[in-house]
């Protein structure tokens, strides 16, 4: 199976979006799995924002936590977009190997 790789060392702006992109989707998983797993189905004085997942069910976090899912959510969408062009904007120094 062909790879691709850079030509030469890989480009700083590519090495810093793929990061940020590849820690925004584990933080995107990790709330993913996290907010159901541990988060009350009945709202409370802390717990006063709903999210809705899967089949229905909603599950109330604080308000931080809801702000912090929207904003990873948007953080990854954005940085794997930005991901994309950035090897569009390298493809001439990109080869395939094997």
């Amino acid at each position: 199976m062909a790879r691709w790789q850079f030509k030469d060392e890989t480009p700083l702006d590519v090495k810093v979006v793929a990061t940020v992109f590849f820690v925004a989707l584990l933080l995107v998983l990790a709330l993913a799995w996290g907010i159901p797993e541990w988060s009350p189905r009945v709202a409370d004085s802390i717990h006063s924002v709903p999210i809705a997942y899967r089949g229905g069910t909603a599950y109330f976090v604080q308000p931080w936590l809801a702000k912090a899912e929207r904003d990873a959510d948007w953080l990854a969408a954005g940085s794997g977009a930005a991901v994309f062009l950035l090897f569009l904007v390298h493809r001439n120094e990109l080869e395939r190997v094997g």
